[in-house]
């Protein structure tokens, strides 16, 4: 009994049930279990339902009403997840032309380069590309580099999941091919960085792909490569500006978001992400990025969107998340199209 109750309750909190809904369900699925056992099965069990046509004439019924509940929802919502998937569209920045970023011979394309002549380049994996649709309207001469996963980190890549050592290598290849880039236009002179760097800073035993091989992943190993890599940066002249991610804790805020402008069951209050939970749900990436920031200058997302305990997950009616993590298209133009990169030195 215990399993649909918790089940309907991740699936109505979007994974984050409160701990008093816990309590509740807990004591409610010992309850329901009771009853379940002394009314349903035992009169089954001891013959007392002796009209054997009759009472599954009553299952049958009762199974065909309950079918219908979520074929009659998936009917009447086919308007709006049509809607809802606009909203919610994968925002890989620029556009569809500039996936890869480079083309066969290694070279930048030219659908990832929005002035001849590029002044600032947006170098990372998804949580860099989410920032391009809204940066691109105060900064012209752009250039998106970027990667999903590979976060612009240079000498190390991550060993997660499904991303073995093959496509660890390949973001190494990928990020050396980058700073080669760079290196080859003198016009550029800022880099925006940023990654979902959770990715490098997991819980438990993991590893990274060197160039010289295999070695277990450490905080002070990520740090250092960072850091690194935005000294290689200055070397060139060129201003690093680092964003962070936007705040989470955990739930799919572009999800909660469709529920809640449509008619579909929630069960949260809103979507908006409390701040102390988001702090404590990212600590570590938190600390990583303080700790660089005192050679490099970052913008904190959590800075447009957090206020006295709260950070909004849409304004005025514009979703400013797509699901966990990622900005959404309106929401990287609301939240960013102020933002001049010159601006930092």
């Amino acid at each position: 009994m215990h399993w649909p109750l918790f089940a309907f309750a991740y699936l109505s909190y979007l994974g984050d049930v409160p701990t008093v809904v816990k309590v509740i369900l807990i004591v409610s699925s010992i309850l329901l279990g009771y009853i379940q056992f002394r009314y349903i099965e035992t009169p089954f069990r001891i013959g007392i339902f002796k009209n054997l046509f009759s009472s599954w004439k009553v299952t049958v019924t009762a199974t065909v009403f309950l079918l219908a509940i979520p074929v009659t929802t998936a009917y009447n919502s086919t308007d709006t997840e049509d809607e809802f998937s606009y909203v919610r569209r994968i925002n890989i920045g620029i556009g569809e032309k500039c996936r890869g970023t480079f083309d066969e011979n290694g070279e930048l394309k030219s659908a990832c380069i929005l002035d001849r002549k590029p002044k600032i380049v947006i170098w990372g994996d998804s949580y860099a590309m989410h920032l391009v649709p809204g940066l691109s309207l105060k900064n012209k001469s752009l250039a998106q580099i970027t990667k999903s996963v590979c976060g612009p980190i240079m000498g190390i890549a991550p060993i997660i999941g499904k991303y073995d050592s093959v496509w660890a290598k390949s973001c190494l290849e990928f990020n050396d091919l980058a700073l080669d880039t760079i290196k080859a236009h003198p016009s550029i002179t800022h880099v925006v960085l940023s990654a979902n760097f959770s990715n490098y800073l997991k819980s438990g035993q993991f590893n990274y792909l060197t160039h010289e091989g295999l070695t277990e992943a450490s905080y002070r190993l990520f740090i250092n490569a960072f850091q690194n890599t935005i000294l290689e940066l200055k070397k060139l002249g060129i201003v690093p500006v680092i964003f962070s991610p936007l705040p989470q804790t955990g739930f799919n805020v572009g999800e909660c978001l469709e529920r809640m402008f449509s008619s579909a069951l929630l069960l949260r209050e809103n979507c908006n992400i409390n701040y102390n939970e988001a702090q404590k749900y990212q600590n570590i990436v938190i600390t990583s990025l303080k700790e660089i920031e005192n050679i490099a200058d970052i913008v904190w997302l959590k800075d447009y969107l957090c206020k006295e305990q709260e950070c909004l997950a849409e304004i005025n009616g514009t979703f400013i998340y797509r699901d966990k993590g990622h900005l959404s298209i309106d929401g990287s133009i609301m939240l960013l199209k102020n933002i001049n990169i010159n601006d930092f030195e």
